[in-house]
């Protein structure tokens, strides 16, 4: 009897301290920056910026991104358009104009098939701003169909049509086998290894006479690489190179993005099964050596990024800016963080405002995230019958 009285007057004991923990630590987490979306959600998502010291279409910083909301209806991937945004400090940021807000929008039918755009980059070629990204189309939950376009502009304001740049066909037998059909993007690829011709999370530069693409591959074991390659016009590339990282743990790299800054060049990697953004230099396109973790996942409540990470877009306007994706049990966001050593950076916004109220929102919200994780596990474990 005893040991159920002091377990009534010591649990709620806990319960207070773990809440006054959660909410000492909640005051003094990063904070998103504030952008706004064209969805109704206002959940920015995968960045890619660009700067310019003498400004292009009367601002200075550049950004694409596509809106991922966490809970997005129909389905969170219909908002997942690439959407132009503008800034003259690269902290407060304004929806670029009508067309390009969003540049590319989903159909009834492509909303009705789930089909979805994804990994918008922003390369600047030839006096003009080029956005390319990704489109998928669906059957059900399979793709079908991938296809990378690009809009083009020379004022910000105008842009191009939709220009195809390639697309793979793709097929599955009777056994749910993937095979993919395509022109093939490189000549060293076999014929056989057509899947390995998809190209993953790319990052683009434009250097005068080349395009430089980085980009992620995965290959017949299942492996997943950096890899690089050239062209002339965007449309047909030059061999692909399988690119070499030394040191750190690139176990599984994912969305990465590339800037050549002073005869560097600086990759940021976002390692999927880590799920942590690291730096990596190198002094030519194809060599790179591991330099730091930026930034890690942080399960406090409060905290952006406390689920995973994603891509980030690194920028160098006489500080390092370092844009990166967040994700939280309940938001996604873009956060930022700067400074002149690139070693060194920190948050530009942090929370220190008493605010008891958001506080508990958040408390509440994550317990009910937990209860939902939680819930299936439970019923597996003591057999709770479905209702």
């Amino acid at each position: 009897m005893m040991w159920i009285l002091y377990i009534c007057a010591v649990l709620p004991l806990l319960v207070i301290c773990d809440i006054a923990y959660r909410f000492i630590r909640f005051q003094r987490q990063a904070l998103p920056l504030d952008i706004k979306c064209f969805s109704p959600y206002d959940e920015p998502f995968h960045p890619c910026v660009l700067y310019f010291k003498e400004g292009f279409g009367g601002y200075k910083y550049w950004m694409a991104e596509t809106p991922l909301p966490k809970v997005g209806l129909p389905y969170s991937e219909r908002w997942e358009c690439p959407t132009i945004h503008v800034s003259n400090n690269g902290v407060d940021w304004l929806p670029g104009v009508e067309d390009s807000f969003p540049l590319a929008d989903l159909t009834p039918d492509e909303i009705e098939a789930k089909c979805y755009y994804s990994d918008p980059h922003l390369v600047y070629a030839k006096d003009k701003l080029e956005c390319w990204y990704r489109f998928c189309r669906m059957d059900g939950s399979t793709i079908v169909e991938t296809k990378f376009l690009r809009r083009i502009t020379s004022d910000g304001i105008v842009w191009s049509q939709p220009e195809l740049l390639c697309q793979w066909y793709h097929q599955y037998d009777e056994d749910n086998i993937k095979h993919s059909a395509t022109e093939l993007l490189f000549d060293n690829v076999r014929a056989g290894d057509i899947d390995r011709q998809l190209v993953l999370s790319p990052s683009v530069e434009y250097d005068g006479a080349l395009y430089h693409m980085w980009y992620c591959v995965q290959d017949n074991a299942g492996q997943l690489h950096v890899a690089y390659s050239t062209s002339s016009d965007a449309q047909h590339w030059e061999d692909r190179n399988i690119c070499e990282l030394q040191g750190g743990n690139h176990l599984r790299p994912w969305h990465l993005s590339v800037l050549t800054y002073e005869d560097s060049f600086y990759l940021t990697l976002y390692d999927a099964k880590v799920r942590d953004v690291s730096l990596w230099e190198g002094k030519d396109p194809m060599h790179f050596q591991f330099s730091k973790c930026l930034l890690s996942t942080k399960k406090v409540l409060g905290c952006p990024y406390s689920r995973r990470l994603y891509r980030s877009s690194l920028v160098n306007d006489g500080e390092w800016k370092l844009y990166y994706s967040a994700e939280s049990h309940n938001k996604a966001s873009i956060g930022l963080m700067h400074g002149r050593d690139l070693m060194n950076l920190k948050q530009s916004r942090i929370n220190h405002r008493f605010e008891l109220k958001k506080f508990w929102q958040e408390y509440c919200s994550y317990l009910d995230f937990k209860k939902k994780r939680l819930a299936p596990k439970f019923a597996k474990i003591f057999k709770i019958p479905k209702k």
